[in-house]
């Protein structure tokens, strides 16, 4: 090798070490990140997969009326320890995940995730709350109800109380004579028991009971907050009930008597049944408004205090409330026993069994009857033997 030829050769500079080093520091961040944010979204995929598990339990129990539970979880059967601790109302459930850090709960939240609504969606706190309707429909919109202070006060420690959401332990009552804290406000019972004589009394030994105050009625909730009792007026004194006590024969308002998930008012002389007991065999309950409906083979009278009457008691040309309540009656076969009839605009209830002819109506209606078939004058005809018409085709016209 001449002198020239190692003249020539040159070995790598510093900013060339430096650019290669910096490189590869690039390129570690990006991978750590990416690690990173990988792990982040499987932790929030595995809490999300594990809320799903649990509400789908909770909402089998609304279904059946059960008392929610997560006993058969494990808190501790992921990253995240989900409390067995849950919030509950009548419509609505509330689990709690902790310990979640704020990279994961904003991958959570950035799921957009319809049958929660996240509590809080800042991810401002490692406690994280998710909120579920019990039918597990779209939750986004559901924002917990608030109630304004004059309503409920801040004696608890908090201006507002969200629904669904109580006080914690720390938001004690300070006032010796209200030294518990129901529903957001200071009270000198507990929850489940109600002020009797001056002294608390539980809310189970209350029954057809005159209180001092009758809103002390209205303080007897279950563990759900579902009222107990509801008030029963007579005489000018206000008798506070137990909704489940088995006695149909007391009038109250639609207010009070919907309280009670199980009762409903009847039109007639506004008294607050249980459908389906003894003396109330023919309602049902309607679950929008509270009423008592009519119950599969009862029908609703005309009048401005309807009551309704056994399908057995309607056979001639019955005028109805409700028209539609001629379909109730069946037999036990669940074949209709009852048609509509139209006449000057008005519409007729009328038993299958009518040995009239005469009246007008549709084929939907004349074929309700399995003895009776529409003729071409558009009369609902019995036939057979000794009849104008001796059979009917399958569509429920008359034939000779």
């Amino acid at each position: 090798m001449t002198k020239e030829n190692l003249k020539t050769e040159k070995g790598r500079s510093m900013v060339e070490m430096l650019g290669v080093l910096a490189i590869i520091g690039v390129l570690t961040i990006i991978g750590i990140t990416g690690f990173r944010y990988a792990l982040n979204k499987h932790y929030a995929n595995q809490t999300v997969e594990r809320l799903m598990r649990r509400a789908v339990v909770l909402a089998g129990q609304a279904n059946f009326g059960q008392n929610p539970s997560l006993h058969e979880f494990d808190e501790n059967d992921g990253e995240y320890p989900i409390s067995r601790t849950l919030k509950s109302t009548s419509e609505s459930f509330t689990m709690r995940v902790d310990n979640v850090p704020q990279e994961v709960c904003q991958q959570i939240v950035g799921m957009e995730w319809k049958l929660a609504k996240i509590i809080p969606e800042n991810c401002s706190d490692e406690t994280m709350e998710f909120m579920f309707l019990d039918d597990l429909t779209d939750c986004t919109e559901c924002q917990p109800e608030t109630f304004p202070c004059e309503d409920y006060g801040n004696e608890c420690g908090k201006c507002s109380v969200v629904k669904g959401f109580f006080p914690d332990e720390g938001n004690q009552c300070t006032d010796d004579e209200k030294p518990y804290c129901v529903l957001g406000k200071c009270e000198p019972c507990p929850a489940g028991q109600t002020t009797y004589n001056g002294n608390c009394k539980a809310c189970s030994q209350i029954n057809a009971t005159i209180l001092a105050d009758p809103e002390d009625c209205h303080k007897c909730v279950d563990s759900s907050n579902n009222p107990t009792h509801w008030l029963m007026y007579l005489q000018g004194n206000s008798y506070c009930i137990q909704c489940s006590y088995n006695e149909n024969r007391w009038a109250t308002t639609i207010d009070e008597c919907r309280r009670c998930s199980n009762r409903c008012l009847t039109r007639s002389n506004d008294r607050c049944v249980i459908p389906g007991t003894s003396g109330a065999e023919a309602y049902v309950r309607n679950n929008e408004t509270g009423y008592c409906d009519c119950a599969e083979g009862y029908y609703l009278g005309a009048g401005s205090k309807p009551r309704c009457f056994h399908c057995s008691d309607m056979f001639y040309a019955t005028e109805l409330e409700n028209s539609a309540d001629c379909h109730k009656c069946i037999d036990s076969e669940g074949h209709s026993t009852h048609w509509i009839m139209y006449q000057q605009g008005i519409e007729y209830c009328v038993s299958c069994s009518c040995e009239t002819n005469l009246w007008s109506t549709n084929i939907d209606e004349c074929r309700r009857c399995s003895n009776r078939c529409l003729a071409s004058n558009g009369t609902c005809q019995i036939y057979g033997s000794g009849q104008t018409y001796t059979g009917k085709d399958d569509d429920g016209y008359c034939t000779n």
